[in-house]
């Protein structure tokens, strides 16, 4: 949420546009208090939420790119840059909003996933996995992010023991987690230890129920273990979220 410490009207009722999701009527709004100050970081920030709930993050990235330059110890405004550029696809200019995010950031531990998610993204798989992590080292596994972040990683390398171990410590701290449980399930699957996959699936279909991924997955593994009823529940489950998500 952001906070409204300008005292511009347009600036107010554009962040209350964004609370109430008119993301169109607050990008006009906040531009216009852009434009009628345009040193005040703060303000271009709240344009660049404003462009990214809206899914245009090349405008995002705009608005961001001022902030950050302006102010870039403003709250988030460096690294939302940065998140900004990873969403366009712009995966070396994020790099760089997140390195100059870095130091000022009360989590670094975040930045460090946004990098090495954009090093990924560029195929630079050594240098990703360093930031990776550099990330859970930080992090000290004190939100299941970045132990996820990283198990997703080596699970795309293929390296699916080695995904366990970090996820397996996400288990153990957030055991009810939906993103840690379907990964593990997902790298168990894929390992054969199917009885331990579908501890891990059912888990993760009931944290979040929406989930067409881990619906799928615990169809997959229900079919392998002869439980073809409980597979075919899966996958319409997974069809009808599909249908409803269009």
């Amino acid at each position: 949420m952001l906070q409204a410490a300008v005292s511009s009207a347009d600036y107010q009722r554009g962040v209350a546009l964004i609370e109430k999701r008119d993301y169109a009527g607050a990008i006009q709004t906040l531009a216009r208090a852009a434009a009628a100050a345009p040193r005040n970081a703060q303000v271009w920030k709240a344009l660049g939420v404003a462009y990214a709930a809206s899914g245009d993050y090349r405008g995002a990235a705009t608005a961001f790119e001022q902030s950050c330059n302006l102010d870039p110890r403003l709250l988030d405004a460096c690294f939302y840059l940065g998140q900004a550029y990873y969403a366009a696809d712009q995966y070396e200019p994020a790099i760089a909003a997140f390195r100059k995010a870095l130091p000022l950031d009360a989590k670094p531990w975040r930045v460090r996933l946004g990098i090495a998610k954009a090093l990924e993204a560029l195929g630079r798989s050594e240098e990703a996995e360093k930031e990776f992590v550099a990330a859970l080292r930080e992090s000290e596994y004190a939100e299941e992010s970045a132990p996820v972040a990283y198990g997703v990683f080596l699970i795309r390398q293929g390296r699916l023991a080695e995904a366990l171990a970090p996820l397996a410590k996400a288990l153990k701290r957030f055991p009810g987690s939906a993103a840690a449980n379907l990964e593990a399930g997902r790298a168990l699957l894929e390992l054969g230890r199917t009885d331990e996959a579908v501890r891990c699936l059912e888990t993760a279909v009931q944290a979040a129920p929406d989930s067409t991924q881990a619906r799928l997955l615990l169809g997959k593994a229900y079919t392998r273990l002869g439980r073809d009823r409980e597979a075919q529940q899966q996958f319409e489950a997974a069809r009808q979220g599909s249908l409803t998500a269009r």
